[in-house]
C-alpha cells in the first residue's frame, strides 16, 4: 500500500477555523453598531445564511467581491431594523468586521500534525490548498496561519470553481499527478468531498462537527489526524 501523490486540503473549514473568526468578528461588529441586546446566536446564524447566499452570488459571477459584502451587511442590519444605511457607511461595517475577522485567523489543532507526519511520508506526497474564493484574500489567510509555503488555487483566477471537475484536474495537472492518485479533503459535503469523487479523485469529507447527513457516503474523517493515519497506512485503509 502506498499513500497518495498528492493531498489537496480545502481552506475555509478545513484548516482555518472559519466559524470561530467570524463568530468573534460578529460580536465586536454588532457591539460596535449598538446591536448589544441582540440575541448573539441567532445573529450568527443569519449572518452565516446571508454569508452562503450572497457569496454564492459572487462564485456564481452575479456580483463583485465587494458588492456581495454591502449586499450581506444591508441584508443582516435590516433585519435589526438599521434600514438607513447607504453603501459607504455599509462598507464601514464590514470594515469593522473584516477587521475582527483577520484578527481571529488561526488554524485548527491538527493542521501542524498533519502537516509534519506528510513530511515525513516517502514517498512524500505532493500537498495544495484548492479553495472557491478571493485568491488575494485566501493568500493572506494562509500567510497568518503560517502556510504561505503550499501551493494555492483560488478560484478566483482559475476560471472554475468546485465542483466543477476542471478544477481537481489542473490542480492535478499543475502538480503532474494523476487524479486517481490524488486526494481531496474539504468540510464541505458536496463541493469538496463528492465533487473530487465525481471528478476521479478520493474525495474525503472532513466532518469535523459530527454530522449525521445521510447522503453521505464513506470515507469521512473527523479530523486531518484521521485523514494522516490513512495516508501513511495507504489508500486501502479509507474508511
Amino acid at each position: 500500500m502506498t499513500p497518495p501523490s498528492a493531498l489537496l486540503l480545502d481552506l475555509d473549514g478545513t484548516l482555518l477555523d472559519h466559524d470561530h473568526a467570524a463568530r468573534t468578528a460578529l460580536g465586536q461588529a454588532m457591539q460596535g453598531a449598538g446591536l448589544t441586546d441582540a440575541d448573539h446566536s441567532s445573529a450568527l446564524l443569519l449572518w452565516r445564511e446571508l454569508e452562503r447566499i450572497h457569496f454564492q452570488e459572487y462564485l456564481d459571477g452575479q456580483t463583485t467581491f465587494e458588492e456581495q459584502r454591502h449586499r450581506r451587511v444591508r441584508a443582516f442590519l435590516a433585519h435589526y431594523d438599521r434600514t438607513r444605511l447607504d453603501r459607504t457607511s455599509a462598507l464601514v461595517w464590514f470594515d469593522t468586521y473584516r477587521t475582527a475577522y483577520e484578527r481571529a485567523w488561526r488554524a485548527f489543532e491538527d493542521v501542524a500534525p498533519l502537516l509534519e507526519g506528510l513530511a515525513q511520508l516517502a514517498p512524500r506526497p505532493a500537498v495544495a490548498v484548492v479553495t472557491n474564493g478571493d485568491e488575494e484574500q485566501q493568500h493572506a489567510k494562509l500567510t497568518a496561519i503560517g502556510l504561505s509555503q503550499l501551493p494555492l488555487f483560488a478560484s478566483s483566477s482559475m476560471g472554475a470553481r468546485k465542483p466543477d471537475p476542471r478544477v481537481f484536474h489542473d490542480v492535478c495537472a499543475a502538480l503532474e499527478v494523476s487524479p486517481d492518485a490524488a486526494w481531496f479533503i474539504g468540510d464541505n459535503l458536496e463541493v469538496d468531498a463528492q465533487g473530487a469523487s465525481a471528478a476521479g479523485l478520493c474525495g474525503i469529507w472532513l466532518n469535523r462537527d459530527g454530522s449525521t447527513d445521510q447522503r453521505a457516503e464513506p470515507p469521512r474523517a473527523s479530523s486531518l489526524i484521521e485523514v494522516l493515519e490513512w495516508a501513511r497506512a495507504g489508500s486501502d485503509a479509507i474508511g
